[in-house]
């Protein structure tokens, strides 16, 4: 399989609730609903929990997503899925009205549009666990999860979906040797930081409509 690009975590300055039990085990819920509160939001590096949420407090001009992309090198195939706790302000072309949704978009090879679906969730849960990288999320009512597998170097996003009639998942084997980035000099936007979790991987994707291997891929998350 070749290489390409792979996780996205963006972030930027809306509420969330973070529950630290006894085995050092960080659930963080993020509500459906927005903030009228002021957003707190981490900038600064850390040495764990690279791909944790960013963001506490939501508020109509703060976000956070997951962003996960296969592509094929040797064609215009793609899967997209993104896990958003963005409002609608934030992304126009959103059109969920809930803080937290997914949206889902497959290509065929022959560049045509097979799937293109956005989904509001009622919450999200992210886990953490203390000193450790790589984390678990779900968002509720939608089918829609991902989690990490040995610490950040795999990641598998479930998608079960009765309401689109779509099942399958895909699964990001890091065959880097690059390190995890932050967003300086990498993303241009004044206000918002990024860290990439998976510089460079290899991706497979499948759905119980339409099996198919997709090489490549991006894993980064956004924030603002």
């Amino acid at each position: 399989m070749s290489p390409l690009y792979a996780l996205t975590l963006l972030f930027f300055p809306l509420a969330s609730l973070s529950i630290t039990l006894k085995n050092a085990t960080t659930v963080t819920h993020i509500p459906p609903d927005i903030s009228n509160g002021t957003a707190d939001v981490e900038f600064t590096s850390s040495m764990f929990n690279f791909d944790s949420p960013r963001v506490n407090d939501f508020n109509s001009s703060s976000w956070d997503w997951w962003y996960f992309d296969a592509v094929d090198l040797n064609s215009n195939a793609s899967v997209v899925i993104v896990l958003f706790a963005a409002p609608s302000a934030a992304f126009p072309w959103k059109t969920p009205t809930n803080l937290t949704s997914v949206s889902l978009d497959v290509t065929a090879p022959n560049g045509t549009i097979l799937l293109s679906a956005q989904m509001d969730a009622n919450g999200a849960t992210v886990t953490t666990e203390r000193g450790k990288d790589g984390a678990s999320g779900d968002w509720e009512g939608t089918g829609v999860s991902f989690r990490s597998e040995e610490g950040m170097n795999r990641y598998i996003v479930s998608v079960d979906s009765p309401e689109l009639g779509i099942a399958g998942e895909m699964i990001l084997n890091t065959v880097s040797t690059l390190p995890t980035l932050y967003s300086e000099g990498i993303v241009p936007t004044p206000g918002a930081g990024s860290t990439i979790t998976l510089p460079l991987c290899n991706e497979r994707a499948s759905t119980s409509k339409d099996p198919n291997t997709k090489e490549g891929g991006n894993l980064s998350k956004g924030f603002p």
